[in-house]
């Protein structure tokens, strides 16, 4: 994972997959996709990395669909060079977007992904698209108090933001107080 700059590029860690953010932005929003463990063939991973896969995915496309509204998403597994099972995820567009009053074009759009043309971009510029993605992760609702009354959220269908705004925040306000979940740095804590 550190070839891929883990762990500042880390965008969010399940138990069996990390995801992280591509410094080659060949589109805007591209990431990779790891397993954690040491495998380096697809079949050998554990059952349960394979069930976890579907949220994993599930929450990439969210958050970039949000972020960026991409057309299509391609994940190619190539391990060529790194041997460890992983995807290069990249988000595609039949137009180009602008972010941050760049251009990011899709150079293999409607074809195979082009992976050797790279939009330009810098550390800083990266580090902005990178925190757009993360402010769109999914949170898991699962763990999170439901206000009384409230119909079962759909984690995948809630941007981070609406998540704070909804469940953080009010959380805040009760922080001292006892309750039937712990509270650290104004976060709820499933117990």
């Amino acid at each position: 994972m550190v070839k891929f700059g883990a762990p500042d590029n880390i965008v969010h860690d399940y138990r069996h997959w990390s995801v992280l953010f591509r410094e080659a932005q060949v589109t805007v929003g591209a990431l990779v996709l790891i397993a954690k463990g040491p495998e380096t063939a697809f079949p050998d991973l554990p059952r349960e990395a394979f069930t976890e896969l579907a949220e994993v995915t599930a929450d990439i496309e969210a958050a970039l669909g949000q972020a960026f509204a991409y057309d299509k998403i391609n994940y190619l597994m190539l391990m060529m060079v790194d041997p460890h099972v992983h995807f290069h995820v990249v988000p595609r567009y039949a137009t180009p977007r602008t972010f941050d009053g760049h251009d990011f074009a899709d150079a293999g759009w409607p074809g195979p992904p082009r992976l050797d043309v790279v939009n330009a971009s810098d550390a800083a510029l990266n580090a902005r698209i990178q925190s757009t993605i993360m402010q769109y992760w999914a949170w898991p609702l699962y763990d999170m108090p439901q206000p009384p009354g409230s119909p079962p959220a759909d984690r995948r269908s809630v941007s981070h933001r609406a998540q704070k705004q909804r469940y953080i925040e009010p959380v805040k306000a009760i922080r001292d107080t006892t309750t039937d979940y712990g509270v650290s740095n104004g976060y709820a804590l499933s117990l």
